[in-house]
Protein backbone atom coordinates (compact mmCIF):
# COMPACT_ATOMS: atom_id res chain seq x y z
CA UNK A 1 0.00 0.00 0.00
CA UNK A 2 2.97 2.66 0.57
CA UNK A 3 4.24 2.34 -2.68
CA UNK A 4 0.66 2.89 -4.70
CA UNK A 5 -0.03 6.31 -2.15
CA UNK A 6 3.52 7.44 -3.55
CA UNK A 7 2.42 6.73 -7.08
CA UNK A 8 -0.71 8.23 -6.84
CA UNK A 9 0.67 11.29 -5.37
CA UNK A 10 3.65 11.67 -8.11
CA UNK A 11 2.29 14.58 -10.80
CA UNK A 12 2.71 14.30 -14.35
CA UNK A 13 6.82 15.43 -14.68
CA UNK A 14 6.82 16.23 -18.06
CA UNK A 15 3.67 16.66 -18.90
CA UNK A 16 4.74 18.71 -22.50
CA UNK A 17 7.08 16.46 -23.76
CA UNK A 18 4.46 14.83 -25.58
CA UNK A 19 3.00 17.77 -27.21
CA UNK A 20 6.84 18.68 -27.67
CA UNK A 21 7.51 15.26 -30.01
CA UNK A 22 4.81 15.90 -32.27
CA UNK A 23 5.82 19.18 -33.73
CA UNK A 24 8.91 17.25 -34.35
CA UNK A 25 8.90 16.78 -38.33
CA UNK A 26 12.47 16.59 -38.95
CA UNK A 27 15.67 15.48 -37.10
CA UNK A 28 18.38 17.96 -38.42
CA UNK A 29 20.74 17.79 -34.98
CA UNK A 30 20.22 15.67 -32.12
CA UNK A 31 22.14 15.49 -28.38
CA UNK A 32 22.77 12.30 -26.48
CA UNK A 33 24.19 11.58 -23.60
CA UNK A 34 24.02 9.79 -20.18
CA UNK A 35 25.03 9.34 -16.91
CA UNK A 36 23.71 12.13 -15.14
CA UNK A 37 23.75 12.57 -11.24
CA UNK A 38 21.12 14.71 -9.68
CA UNK A 39 23.64 15.97 -6.83
CA UNK A 40 26.24 17.27 -8.93
CA UNK A 41 26.85 19.98 -11.11
CA UNK A 42 25.23 19.95 -14.39
CA UNK A 43 26.17 22.87 -16.70
CA UNK A 44 26.04 20.61 -19.97
CA UNK A 45 21.03 21.23 -19.93
CA UNK A 46 22.85 24.73 -20.86
CA UNK A 47 25.35 24.16 -23.37
CA UNK A 48 22.97 21.49 -24.99
CA UNK A 49 20.05 24.60 -24.70
CA UNK A 50 22.47 26.78 -26.77
CA UNK A 51 22.38 24.39 -29.70
CA UNK A 52 19.15 24.78 -30.30
CA UNK A 53 18.81 20.93 -31.08
CA UNK A 54 15.58 19.26 -32.35
CA UNK A 55 15.60 16.36 -30.08
CA UNK A 56 17.43 15.19 -26.86
CA UNK A 57 18.14 11.56 -26.36
CA UNK A 58 18.88 9.68 -22.51
CA UNK A 59 20.67 6.84 -22.63
CA UNK A 60 20.10 5.71 -19.08
CA UNK A 61 21.72 6.68 -15.59
CA UNK A 62 19.39 9.75 -16.18
CA UNK A 63 19.50 10.23 -11.84
CA UNK A 64 21.26 7.97 -9.70
CA UNK A 65 19.23 6.07 -7.50
CA UNK A 66 20.27 3.52 -5.50
CA UNK A 67 17.06 4.00 -3.06
CA UNK A 68 15.69 2.05 -0.36
CA UNK A 69 12.45 3.86 -1.01
CA UNK A 70 10.46 4.68 -3.89
CA UNK A 71 10.15 8.12 -2.57
CA UNK A 72 13.71 8.80 -3.03
CA UNK A 73 13.57 7.55 -6.61
CA UNK A 74 10.43 10.03 -6.77
CA UNK A 75 12.96 13.05 -5.27
CA UNK A 76 15.64 12.19 -7.30
CA UNK A 77 13.56 12.41 -10.57
CA UNK A 78 12.01 15.82 -8.99
CA UNK A 79 15.26 17.00 -7.94
CA UNK A 80 16.69 16.80 -11.89
CA UNK A 81 13.44 18.31 -12.89
CA UNK A 82 13.52 21.09 -11.02
CA UNK A 83 17.13 21.91 -12.11
CA UNK A 84 16.71 25.36 -13.68
CA UNK A 85 19.02 25.28 -16.52
CA UNK A 86 17.00 21.26 -17.15
CA UNK A 87 13.54 22.96 -16.82
CA UNK A 88 14.39 25.64 -19.24
CA UNK A 89 15.77 22.70 -22.00
CA UNK A 90 12.73 20.62 -21.57
CA UNK A 91 10.26 23.36 -22.02
CA UNK A 92 11.41 23.56 -25.97
CA UNK A 93 13.37 20.63 -26.95
CA UNK A 94 11.93 17.19 -26.57
CA UNK A 95 13.60 14.19 -25.11
CA UNK A 96 13.35 10.49 -25.66
CA UNK A 97 14.88 7.83 -23.22
CA UNK A 98 15.62 4.91 -21.65
CA UNK A 99 16.99 3.69 -18.28
CA UNK A 100 19.86 1.83 -17.06
CA UNK A 101 20.63 0.61 -13.51
CA UNK A 102 20.83 3.60 -11.26
CA UNK A 103 17.28 5.04 -12.53
CA UNK A 104 16.25 1.06 -12.28
CA UNK A 105 17.15 0.02 -9.23
CA UNK A 106 20.74 -0.24 -8.37
CA UNK A 107 24.06 -1.80 -9.75
CA UNK A 108 23.83 -4.07 -11.65
CA UNK A 109 20.52 -5.46 -11.32
CA UNK A 110 18.32 -7.25 -13.83
CA UNK A 111 15.08 -9.13 -14.17
CA UNK A 112 14.85 -10.63 -10.98
CA UNK A 113 14.80 -6.99 -9.05
CA UNK A 114 11.11 -7.80 -7.32
CA UNK A 115 10.38 -3.67 -7.17
CA UNK A 116 10.99 -3.17 -11.03
CA UNK A 117 7.42 -2.54 -11.74
CA UNK A 118 7.03 0.49 -9.45
CA UNK A 119 10.26 1.56 -10.95
CA UNK A 120 8.96 1.53 -14.55
CA UNK A 121 6.07 3.74 -13.29
CA UNK A 122 7.95 6.66 -11.80
CA UNK A 123 10.24 6.34 -15.01
CA UNK A 124 7.41 6.61 -17.73
CA UNK A 125 5.97 9.60 -15.29
CA UNK A 126 10.03 11.18 -15.60
CA UNK A 127 9.25 10.72 -19.13
CA UNK A 128 6.08 11.92 -20.18
CA UNK A 129 4.33 9.07 -20.99
CA UNK A 130 1.17 9.01 -22.23
CA UNK A 131 -1.01 6.45 -20.73
CA UNK A 132 -2.11 4.97 -23.81
CA UNK A 133 1.34 4.53 -24.63
CA UNK A 134 2.76 0.87 -25.79
CA UNK A 135 4.86 1.17 -22.92
CA UNK A 136 2.72 1.06 -20.80
CA UNK A 137 1.46 -1.99 -21.78
CA UNK A 138 4.80 -3.94 -22.10
CA UNK A 139 6.15 -5.36 -19.39
CA UNK A 140 9.55 -3.04 -20.00
CA UNK A 141 9.96 0.20 -21.53
CA UNK A 142 11.66 -0.56 -25.06
CA UNK A 143 10.24 1.38 -27.31
CA UNK A 144 10.70 2.82 -30.58
CA UNK A 145 10.03 6.49 -32.41
CA UNK A 146 9.96 7.49 -35.94
CA UNK A 147 10.17 11.20 -37.36
CA UNK A 148 10.71 12.33 -40.73
CA UNK A 149 9.88 11.11 -44.19
CA UNK A 150 11.20 9.21 -46.95
CA UNK A 151 14.70 10.26 -47.34
CA UNK A 152 14.48 12.29 -44.62
CA UNK A 153 13.38 9.86 -41.61
CA UNK A 154 14.67 8.59 -39.02
CA UNK A 155 14.02 5.81 -36.32
CA UNK A 156 15.46 5.20 -32.73
CA UNK A 157 15.24 1.97 -31.84
CA UNK A 158 15.04 2.05 -27.95
CA UNK A 159 16.19 -0.86 -25.85
CA UNK A 160 15.57 -1.79 -22.57
CA UNK A 161 18.59 -3.77 -21.25
CA UNK A 162 17.62 -4.08 -17.35
CA UNK A 163 13.81 -5.26 -16.91
CA UNK A 164 15.24 -8.78 -18.58
CA UNK A 165 18.37 -8.83 -18.12
CA UNK A 166 19.20 -12.45 -17.45
CA UNK A 167 22.15 -14.25 -15.81
CA UNK A 168 21.51 -17.58 -14.51
CA UNK A 169 18.35 -19.00 -14.72
CA UNK A 170 18.11 -19.72 -18.68
CA UNK A 171 21.59 -21.68 -18.81
CA UNK A 172 23.06 -18.71 -20.31
CA UNK A 173 22.85 -15.24 -20.21
CA UNK A 174 20.74 -13.17 -21.72
CA UNK A 175 20.26 -9.58 -21.89
CA UNK A 176 16.51 -8.64 -23.33
CA UNK A 177 14.29 -11.87 -22.85
CA UNK A 178 12.27 -12.98 -25.31
CA UNK A 179 9.42 -10.87 -26.56
CA UNK A 180 11.89 -8.27 -26.65
CA UNK A 181 13.90 -10.16 -28.98
CA UNK A 182 10.96 -10.23 -31.26
CA UNK A 183 9.90 -7.05 -31.26
CA UNK A 184 13.26 -5.84 -31.93
CA UNK A 185 13.49 -7.82 -34.94
CA UNK A 186 9.87 -6.75 -36.12
CA UNK A 187 11.41 -3.22 -35.91
CA UNK A 188 14.04 -4.28 -37.83
CA UNK A 189 11.32 -5.57 -40.81
CA UNK A 190 9.16 -3.25 -40.83
CA UNK A 191 11.18 0.40 -40.51
CA UNK A 192 11.22 2.54 -43.66
CA UNK A 193 13.88 4.70 -41.97
CA UNK A 194 16.64 6.45 -44.07
CA UNK A 195 18.91 6.01 -40.65
CA UNK A 196 18.31 3.62 -37.76
CA UNK A 197 19.93 4.39 -34.37
CA UNK A 198 19.71 1.20 -31.86
CA UNK A 199 20.27 3.04 -28.84
CA UNK A 200 21.61 0.71 -25.88
CA UNK A 201 21.86 1.86 -22.26
CA UNK A 202 25.44 -0.08 -22.13
CA UNK A 203 27.91 -0.34 -24.77
CA UNK A 204 27.95 -3.07 -27.46
CA UNK A 205 31.32 -3.17 -29.04
CA UNK A 206 33.90 -1.64 -26.27
CA UNK A 207 36.23 -3.75 -24.61
CA UNK A 208 35.66 -4.61 -21.37
CA UNK A 209 38.83 -2.78 -19.47
CA UNK A 210 40.68 -3.96 -16.16
CA UNK A 211 37.22 -4.83 -14.23
CA UNK A 212 34.42 -6.93 -15.35
CA UNK A 213 30.75 -5.94 -14.11
CA UNK A 214 28.73 -7.62 -16.57
CA UNK A 215 28.15 -4.57 -17.83
CA UNK A 216 28.72 -4.92 -21.59
CA UNK A 217 27.12 -6.72 -24.42
CA UNK A 218 30.65 -8.56 -24.16
CA UNK A 219 29.76 -10.32 -21.24
CA UNK A 220 26.57 -11.67 -22.65
CA UNK A 221 28.37 -13.29 -25.98
CA UNK A 222 25.01 -15.20 -27.14
CA UNK A 223 22.72 -11.68 -26.99
CA UNK A 224 25.29 -9.83 -28.78
CA UNK A 225 25.44 -12.89 -31.65
CA UNK A 226 21.64 -12.94 -31.61
CA UNK A 227 21.89 -8.95 -31.83
CA UNK A 228 24.40 -8.65 -34.70
CA UNK A 229 22.65 -11.99 -36.33
CA UNK A 230 19.29 -9.73 -36.69
CA UNK A 231 20.86 -6.74 -37.93
CA UNK A 232 22.72 -8.57 -40.97
CA UNK A 233 19.65 -10.78 -41.66
CA UNK A 234 17.23 -7.65 -42.33
CA UNK A 235 19.81 -5.43 -43.13
CA UNK A 236 17.62 -2.27 -42.64
CA UNK A 237 19.08 1.46 -44.17
CA UNK A 238 21.75 3.45 -42.25
CA UNK A 239 22.55 1.38 -38.83
CA UNK A 240 24.14 3.05 -35.99
CA UNK A 241 24.68 1.83 -32.52
CA UNK A 242 23.98 4.48 -29.65
CA UNK A 243 25.39 4.09 -26.15
CA UNK A 244 25.92 5.40 -22.96
CA UNK A 245 27.44 3.60 -19.33
CA UNK A 246 31.14 3.94 -19.50
CA UNK A 247 31.98 7.26 -18.30
CA UNK A 248 33.76 8.23 -21.65
CA UNK A 249 33.08 9.43 -24.77
CA UNK A 250 34.08 7.18 -27.65
CA UNK A 251 33.77 6.97 -31.85
CA UNK A 252 34.40 3.89 -32.71
CA UNK A 253 33.99 0.67 -34.98
CA UNK A 254 33.72 -3.54 -34.78
CA UNK A 255 34.09 -5.75 -38.17
CA UNK A 256 31.69 -8.64 -37.56
CA UNK A 257 31.44 -10.74 -40.37
CA UNK A 258 33.83 -8.53 -42.64
CA UNK A 259 31.30 -5.86 -42.40
CA UNK A 260 31.80 -2.48 -40.35
CA UNK A 261 29.51 -1.33 -37.86
CA UNK A 262 29.73 1.91 -35.58
CA UNK A 263 28.88 3.63 -32.15
CA UNK A 264 28.98 6.45 -30.81
CA UNK A 265 28.96 6.13 -26.46
CA UNK A 266 28.35 9.02 -24.67
CA UNK A 267 28.64 9.11 -21.55
CA UNK A 268 29.00 10.48 -18.68
CA UNK A 269 27.45 13.72 -18.39
CA UNK A 270 28.42 14.35 -14.73
CA UNK A 271 31.26 11.33 -14.73
CA UNK A 272 34.76 11.77 -16.24
CA UNK A 273 36.63 8.52 -16.87
CA UNK A 274 39.19 7.08 -14.00
CA UNK A 275 42.29 7.83 -16.13
CA UNK A 276 42.96 10.98 -18.13
CA UNK A 277 42.25 11.79 -22.51
CA UNK A 278 45.61 10.92 -23.05
CA UNK A 279 45.30 7.20 -21.47
CA UNK A 280 41.99 6.20 -22.99
CA UNK A 281 43.31 7.08 -26.73
CA UNK A 282 46.29 5.03 -26.12
CA UNK A 283 43.82 2.35 -25.45
CA UNK A 284 41.19 3.20 -28.01
CA UNK A 285 42.74 5.54 -30.58
CA UNK A 286 42.19 9.73 -31.03
CA UNK A 287 37.96 9.66 -31.02
CA UNK A 288 37.82 9.11 -27.31
CA UNK A 289 37.55 11.60 -24.53
CA UNK A 290 37.80 11.07 -20.48
CA UNK A 291 36.14 14.16 -19.47
CA UNK A 292 32.49 15.03 -18.82
CA UNK A 293 31.05 15.01 -21.99
CA UNK A 294 27.71 15.07 -24.27
CA UNK A 295 27.47 14.25 -27.78
CA UNK A 296 25.62 15.73 -30.28
CA UNK A 297 24.38 14.55 -34.25
CA UNK A 298 24.22 16.57 -37.22
CA UNK A 299 22.30 15.48 -39.81
CA UNK A 300 22.91 16.92 -43.61
CA UNK A 301 20.02 15.59 -45.81
CA UNK A 302 21.63 15.74 -49.30
CA UNK A 303 21.62 13.63 -52.30
CA UNK A 304 24.27 11.98 -50.34
CA UNK A 305 23.27 12.24 -46.66
CA UNK A 306 25.96 12.56 -43.92
CA UNK A 307 26.15 12.61 -40.53
CA UNK A 308 28.68 14.48 -38.05
CA UNK A 309 28.91 12.84 -34.83
CA UNK A 310 30.44 15.25 -31.80
CA UNK A 311 31.90 14.95 -28.77
CA UNK A 312 31.47 17.80 -26.25
CA UNK A 313 32.72 18.83 -23.20
CA UNK A 314 29.65 19.02 -20.87
CA UNK A 315 31.81 22.13 -19.03
CA UNK A 316 32.18 24.88 -22.16
CA UNK A 317 30.31 22.37 -24.60
CA UNK A 318 33.63 23.00 -26.85
CA UNK A 319 34.39 19.93 -28.89
CA UNK A 320 36.63 17.24 -27.47
CA UNK A 321 36.25 14.50 -31.22
CA UNK A 322 34.57 14.70 -34.21
CA UNK A 323 33.64 12.11 -36.95
CA UNK A 324 31.66 12.56 -39.88
CA UNK A 325 30.09 9.37 -42.13
CA UNK A 326 28.52 9.47 -45.34
CA UNK A 327 25.57 7.01 -45.93
CA UNK A 328 26.15 5.25 -49.16
CA UNK A 329 23.52 2.43 -50.57
CA UNK A 330 22.08 2.37 -46.98
CA UNK A 331 25.24 1.56 -45.00
CA UNK A 332 27.48 4.49 -43.42
CA UNK A 333 31.31 4.91 -44.02
CA UNK A 334 33.56 7.26 -42.56
CA UNK A 335 34.65 10.34 -44.31
CA UNK A 336 38.60 10.26 -44.92
CA UNK A 337 40.04 12.57 -42.33
CA UNK A 338 40.61 10.90 -38.45
CA UNK A 339 42.14 7.72 -37.78
CA UNK A 340 38.75 5.39 -36.24
CA UNK A 341 39.46 3.05 -33.94
CA UNK A 342 37.91 -0.70 -35.41
CA UNK A 343 37.53 -3.05 -32.74
CA UNK A 344 37.91 -6.84 -33.18
CA UNK A 345 36.97 -9.70 -30.27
Amino acid sequence: MKYILILLSLTSFSSDNESLLKKVKEVNLFTLGSCNHQRFPQPHWKNISNMNPDLMLLMGDNVYSDFLSFQSLEQDYQMLLNNVNFKKLKSKVPFIATWDDHDYAGNNQGHNYPQKRESKELFLKFAGEPTYSNRTLTPGIYTSYDFGEGEKSVRFILLDLRSFRNSTELGYKDLLGEAQWEWLEQQLITTKAKMNFIVSSTSIFSRPGKTKKNEKWIDYPRSFKRLMHLVQKHDPSGVFFLSGDRHFGLIHSYVYKTRKYHEFISSGLTHGAKTTTYFLRKEYGPLAYAGRNFGSIKINWGSEPMIMLKIHSSTDGSVQAKRAYKLLDNRFYPVTGNNEPVLTR
